[in-house]
């Protein structure tokens, strides 16, 4: 009988929220690097981090991948998580929280975003956004060369020169010069 009275409304989360970590392009399956920055963030910060693996891509696969990534992502993101993503992992990230993955924080390691990103486009439950970016990005003067057509469209120059625009929920830090 309790059974036929449940409903989904009645749901009440009861997992304590996540940490989802997402990886650059050319990251190998199983990175020893990753797993231990995976080990690092559960012990800083008591939160269980789910590390979403979405393969070994090169740069002009992100304009197609990208976005199919993102909408597996967007589904198993809950309320109250919060998205860890580095260079393309951050692209990803804030697509799928474009998608209405309903995380209440963003983390950017030397993200592929451009510089001047409008982070209005994300949803206003969205509290914090983290940027941290540094003059020795390598990849950014790749990008730049790169045709814009054939990586994702949101790819830009955040990771060497952080955020450029206004958002009251951005706080970022130059790592070059600390």
């Amino acid at each position: 009988a309790a059974l036929r009275r449940w409903s989904s409304r009645s749901v009440v989360r009861t997992v304590k929220p996540r940490i989802h970590l997402l990886h650059g392009i050319h990251t190998s399956r199983g990175s020893r690097r990753l797993a231990g920055l995976q080990s690092a963030v559960t012990r800083a910060t008591g939160m269980p981090v789910v590390y979403h693996e979405y393969g070994n891509i090169w740069a002009i696969q992100t304009r197609w991948k990208n976005p199919g990534i993102a909408d597996r992502l967007a589904k198993l993101v809950q309320h109250g998580d919060v998205m860890v993503g580095h260079s393309n992992g951050a692209c990803v990230s804030v697509r799928a929280i474009m998608l209405g993955a309903p995380a209440i924080g963003l983390v950017i390691l030397n993200g592929a975003l451009q510089d001047n990103f409008d982070f209005s486009k994300l949803t206003p439950n969205l509290k914090f956004i983290h940027v941290y970016y540094n003059d020795d990005d390598d990849a950014v003067p790749w990008a730049q060369r790169s045709p814009h057509w054939l990586t994702d469209p949101l790819w830009g120059d955040m990771g060497r020169d952080g955020f450029k625009g206004s958002d009251t929920r951005v706080v970022q830090t130059d790592c070059w010069n600390q």
